[in-house]
Formats: C-alpha cells, sequence, structure tokens
C-alpha cells in the first residue's frame, strides 16, 4: 500500500479564529505520536482567515486508526461549531511521487 495524504482546510467564523487554531493545535499534538503518521502539520492562512492541516500516513490503516481516536472524535465534534462552512478534505494517493 502507498501513503495516503490528506490536506484537510477550515474556514473560522469571525472572530473563532484563536479557538480554530486551540483546537487543531491538540489535533497536532496527539497526531504527530500516533503509530504510521508521517507528517501532521498545521499552516495559516496568509491572511489569517483560514487554517489548512497537510497530514502523511504510511497506509489507510494509519488513517483509520487516527480517525478512531478519540482525541480525533472530540475535535469533530467540537471545531463544527467554530467553522463558516464545512472542512474541507482530499485523500490523496501517489500516482508519480518521488521518495514514496
Amino acid at each position: 500500500m502507498s501513503k495516503v495524504i490528506i490536506i484537510a482546510s477550515f474556514k473560522p467564523k469571525e472572530g473563532k479564529e484563536d479557538a480554530v487554531a486551540s483546537v487543531l493545535q491538540v489535533m497536532v499534538t496527539n497526531t504527530r505520536i500516533e503509530p504510521g503518521n508521517l507528517v501532521y502539520n498545521l499552516y495559516r492562512d496568509k491572511d489569517g482567515t483560514g487554517f489548512t492541516l497537510f497530514e502523511a500516513y504510511t497506509d489507510q490503516d494509519a488513517v483509520d486508526l487516527h480517525r478512531a481516536a478519540d482525541y480525533f472524535k472530540n475535535y469533530r465534534a467540537t471545531i463544527i461549531d467554530l467553522l463558516a462552512e464545512p472542512i474541507a478534505v482530499k485523500s490523496l494517493v501517489g500516482v508519480d511521487v518521488v521518495g514514496d
């Protein structure tokens, strides 16, 4: 199986940017120590209005383990009320990737 890459984008409600950042930071701390996680990086848009998580996992089993974690379930339940729109998630697998 090849690596799984996930890109998740978040658009906070106005005034909820710091709350979203806090929720996502908990995810960063917990996910980086998961078995099968290769990369879990949080980015903020230059204009400060949104966030993007760039995630890489060894395989789909690692993604499934991540999504089954209690902190993942808590994050999903908590963050929804802080967002102006649904989370935009793309799940990618390599086609022509150097180093995969």
